[in-house]
């Protein structure tokens, strides 16, 4: 079967090595032995874009403002730490990057914040495992 490889950067031969609901999911490349999705056509390799750079919901006028906030007011900041607990709108102090805004968190532990050098996406309410006696 015909299929575009990544590696190669041509159309070639591959062998199929799995099928999803009977479409062809996975190949192999007879040429370079590479496994990778079956792509039809050179035009179908897709660029891969970070979720957490695309999703974050703050415009860049409300992003800086908010910004320019968690600057202002020293009193107001939380010390950030991985077993923190945070929400949208709380102002951070984290040892590395500085103060910064909370735009958004989920239930996953996982938040985006903005800091002077840009956004970046953190963990938080962290609960490390229990000690076990031996």
């Amino acid at each position: 079967m015909d299929s575009y490889c990544g590696k190669c950067k041509q159309e070639r031969v591959h062998n199929v090595v799995a099928l999803v609901d009977g479409a062809v999911a996975h190949v192999m490349c007879k040429t370079c032995g590479s496994r990778h999705r079956h792509r039809q056509t050179p035009s179908a390799p897709q660029k891969r874009v970070r979720a957490a750079r695309k999703s974050l919901p703050a415009g860049p006028d409300r992003g800086a403002k908010l910004l320019e906030k968690a600057m202002a007011s020293d009193a107001d900041r939380k010390p950030y730490s991985g077993r923190g607990v945070f929400a949208p709108g709380d102002f951070l102090e984290h040892p590395l990057f500085g103060p910064g805004v909370v735009l958004d968190a989920t239930a996953a532990g996982r938040m985006h914040v903005l800091f002077q050098g840009g956004p970046r996406r953190l963990v938080f309410g962290r609960v490390p495992p229990p000690v076990t006696e031996s």
